[in-house]
């Protein structure tokens, strides 16, 4: 009976541990807003891949993982919307 605890105890433990290693290893994007306004609406999109960010409060940030392989190559572009009416926009890549 021991023997099974430690066996489920350290499968369970394995499995916590590869959960949050993958956000070390998987490629992320983090918006950080120090605008000085809320950000109503953040979107950036990968040649594969949509991230939508949603809304962000002054002073803090969102982050959001991705796949790293992407199905083709391509520019990424970004829009961000901010609550006093100033859209930033643009693409790199």
């Amino acid at each position: 009976m021991k023997l099974l605890y430690k066996i489920v105890f350290s499968v369970t433990v394995f499995l916590v541990v590869l959960y949050y290693s993958s956000f070390y290893i998987l490629p992320s994007i983090t918006i950080v807003n120090n605008s000085g306004a809320e950000i109503t609406q953040a979107e950036i999109d990968l040649p594969s891949t949509h991230l939508d960010f949603g809304s962000i409060e002054q002073g803090t940030s969102n982050t959001l993982h991705y796949a790293l392989t992407q199905q083709r190559d391509g520019v990424y572009t970004y829009r961000i919307d901010a609550k006093d009416l100033v859209v930033y926009h643009g693409s790199c890549g």
